[in-house]
């Protein structure tokens, strides 16, 4: 993608409530990471078969993260092989209409201390028959989980005068902790701020630094989920970046190149680090001694992620 270097202009919002993290609930044979899991991806009753027999595939997934994932389907592929020259398949068809719809699950509660919603998918199968007495072929069929999923993140920052904050160490006082809350997904943010941001008496208006570190944590893609989502490659490792606000006097301004409106791209999908600044006007009036201020975030995103298991298809006499 060809990178003009842009600036994003947003404004910024104060919100008293923090949002809150989730709980993480794993199963056996889990398929590791953040928001919707793969907790179990197998051949049932077993994952030897003969040639002609019928068989399932099942998959189960849960939300463990803290956001409700929206969209929530899954596709089976990867069913066939190359096999004397030839490619032979595996038949499967869905089994009602758990696999395709697209639901959303529900996150966990902590409150309520309830895990996050799960969805399980079955595949009826039957084995190629034309696989003769003596010889085995092994297939590797996979699912691919795909959903919308949020990420969000308030950063708490003490902003006060320099004669504040040298009144404070007169006295041996400290500002506020500058506390951090987040929510927990497949994408992970973080919010570095050098704090506590000072000001002199005069100055008009504030400007300082911040970094926006996006990371990748959940083991599969994520993409920009508008126009088709997932299903368009042109639209992997990107996400939407948002900062909004009702108080229209402070800003966020990105200009490193690395965002194409609100329009971001994870480097090899993995990571980025954007390099921004908050402005704002000095707090008004002489007898304010200081103020704190909650940097708002929101990254939405499409995601997906693959799992694998094995299938050995034993061939046997008479075939067809």
């Amino acid at each position: 993608m060809t990178r003009t270097r842009t600036a994003l202009v947003i404004p910024f919002m104060i919100i008293s409530a923090l949002l809150v993290s989730g709980c993480t609930f794993f199963g056996g044979n889990t398929i590791a990471g953040q928001g919707v899991i793969i907790e179990n991806f197998v051949s049932n009753p077993r994952d030897s078969v003969y040639a002609g027999e019928r068989f399932e595939l099942q998959a189960k997934i849960r939300n463990i993260g803290s956001s409700d994932a929206k969209n929530v389907y899954m596709e089976l592929y990867n069913i066939e092989t190359i096999f004397g020259g030839n490619k032979i398949d595996i038949s499967c068809t869905e089994r009602g209409d758990l696999c395709s719809p697209e639901i959303t699950m529900l996150a966990p509660d902590k409150e309520s201390g309830t895990e996050g919603e799960t969805k399980a998918c079955i595949w009826d199968c039957i084995a190629p028959p034309n696989i003769q007495k003596g010889i085995s072929v092994a297939f590797n069929p996979s699912v691919r989980v795909y959903y919308i999923y949020s990420t969000s993140i308030i950063k708490a920052v003490n902003i006060a005068s320099q004669e504040e904050l040298t009144a404070l160490e007169s006295r041996g006082e400290s500002l506020p902790l500058e506390d951090v809350s987040t929510t927990s997904g497949p994408v992970s943010m973080e919010i570095v701020v050098n704090g506590p941001i000072r000001y002199w008496s005069g100055e008009g208006k504030i400007k300082f630094p911040i970094n926006i570190k996006i990371q990748n944590i959940g083991g599969g893609v994520v993409c920009n989920p508008e126009q088709q989502g997932c299903q368009k490659t042109d639209n992997w490792n990107k996400a939407k970046l948002f900062f909004e606000t009702y108080d229209m006097s402070v800003n966020l301004i990105c200009g490193s190149g690395e965002l194409e409106g609100n329009l971001i791209e994870l480097w090899k999908g993995q990571t980025t680090t954007l390099t921004c600044e908050i402005e704002m006007p000095v707090p008004p009036g002489s007898s304010a001694k200081y103020i704190q201020k909650n940097l708002i975030f929101k990254l939405d995103y499409a995601y997906f992620m693959d799992a694998s298991t094995a299938v050995n298809v034993i061939g046997r006499e008479p075939y067809i």
